[in-house]
């Protein structure tokens, strides 16, 4: 149940940040088309993401699958901290 919960807390904090990032960087005049584009891009990486989800828990088991996807979360909230400073700066 833990498990699933920090997997997650890091798939909410993953989309919060990127979509932070999209919309800082963007200039205003074009932002709701490219939040849009972003949008659609999102909703169609779901279907694919759970197919990928399914083989690889029918390969190895939904346990390490987690542990996987959630830890490739981790390390891409982490290079975003990492990257985009100016963001967790800004208040």
């Amino acid at each position: 149940c833990w498990l699933f919960a920090g997997a997650g807390f890091l798939l909410i904090q993953s989309h919060t940040g990127c979509n932070a990032i999209l919309q800082s960087r963007v200039p205003e005049a074009l932002r709701g088309r490219v939040v849009a584009i972003y949008t659609m891009c999102i909703l169609g990486a779901f279907p694919v993401g759970g197919l990928i989800a399914l083989w690889a828990a029918r390969a190895w088991g939904a346990p390490s699958t987690t542990i996987v996807s959630a830890s490739v979360l981790a390390l891409a909230i982490v290079a975003l901290g990492l990257t985009h400073r100016d963001l967790a700066a800004a208040d």
